[in-house]
């Protein structure tokens, strides 16, 4: 199933290169740069799950997703945090805060096509077919 899938990644390169191989694989893509306007584009553009990554300048992923959680409308939005960050401590804590999963950066193409799947599969909120 295509899924829209909101990806927030400070990071050019690995922004493109994600949003390319989500693309390929048929899902509509609305891409950010920082946590800040992450609220309003999935207010804007209801997305069935967002990929969010911790370390980015403006507003970082732990608050992105504190303000999603905290925003009606918006809150059941699953989220996974694509993160460098592996410390036990960080998956843990972006768990608790919410997340539905939790990726290391450089992920597995692979790995992240099923990752989304299994995370929409148990998701509450319906997933709109583009």
């Amino acid at each position: 199933m295509a899924y829209k899938i909101l990806l927030a990644e400070d990071e050019p390169t690995i922004r493109r290169l994600m949003a390319m191989l989500l693309s390929r694989k048929g899902h509509e893509i609305i891409e950010t740069d920082n946590g800040g306007p992450v609220v309003e584009l999935a207010q804007q553009h209801q997305p069935d799950i967002i990929l969010l990554d911790i370390m980015m300048p403006v507003v970082d992923g732990f608050e992105a997703l504190r303000r999603v959680r905290a925003t009606p409308g918006i809150d059941d939005i699953p989220v996974i945090f694509l993160s460098a960050k592996s410390q036990t401590e960080d998956r843990v804590e972006g768990l608790r805060m919410g997340a539905d999963d939790y990726l290391l950066k450089p992920a597995n193409p692979n790995e992240l096509m099923e990752r989304i799947d299994s995370v929409m599969l148990r998701s509450r909120r319906a997933a709109r077919r583009i």
